[in-house]
């Protein structure tokens, strides 16, 4: 039986930078969970290094939970790689800067299969030149979004669902729709 440990990096109420340069998180919960951190940079100087979450449940998390006016959680990620991961980044009340990531699921059975590049709530962000491949969902976006909200330039190659919105928070199982 495979187990999992929790998380790599986890913290909560970080007033400093965190920063990631080229490193393996394999077979985890969570790679990185960050709650009520002030910035977290993966890979944030998009240099030659690049950071690998393969086979976690997510990736990045990061959550911030005393939103107000001005104050969201900083996350800026490029060329980052995401293989078999359920969850590649999930950000709530983060100002994401997402660049140059792949997210990659080899094992793709979209059956019954509901894995997801990038998970946005009620964040800023722009998500642009990222490539998505064998994933049942590119980009979901819940909540209320805030301003601004870019996705573009972005490849997605045997995504069923590249781009989906709940247009009301779920309770449980809501049936995910492709935009008109």
């Amino acid at each position: 039986m495979l187990h999992r440990t929790e998380c790599a990096v986890c913290g909560t109420n970080i007033k400093h930078k965190v920063v990631l340069n080229n490193s393996d998180f394999t077979n985890l919960k969570y790679g990185v969970r960050l709650n009520n951190t002030r910035y977290l940079g993966a890979n944030p100087l998009d240099d030659a290094s690049t950071n690998y979450f393969t086979d976690c449940k997510v990736g990045i998390s990061m959550r911030n939970f005393f939103v107000s006016p001005g104050n969201f959680t900083d996350l800026d990620a490029y060329t980052n790689q995401f293989t078999n991961c359920k969850v590649g980044i999930q950000c709530q009340a983060a100002e994401a800067e997402l660049r140059y990531n792949n997210f990659n699921n080899t094992t793709a059975n979209f059956t019954d299969n509901d894995d997801i590049g990038l998970f946005m709530l009620g964040s800023k962000y722009n998500i642009t030149q990222n490539g998505t491949e064998n994933v049942s969902r590119g980009v979901v976006i819940t909540g209320p979004d805030a301003n601004p909200a870019n996705i573009s330039h972005n490849d997605y190659s045997r995504c069923p669902i590249w781009h989906c919105r709940y247009w009301r928070q779920p309770k449980h199982h809501h049936r995910l729709q492709q935009p008109a």
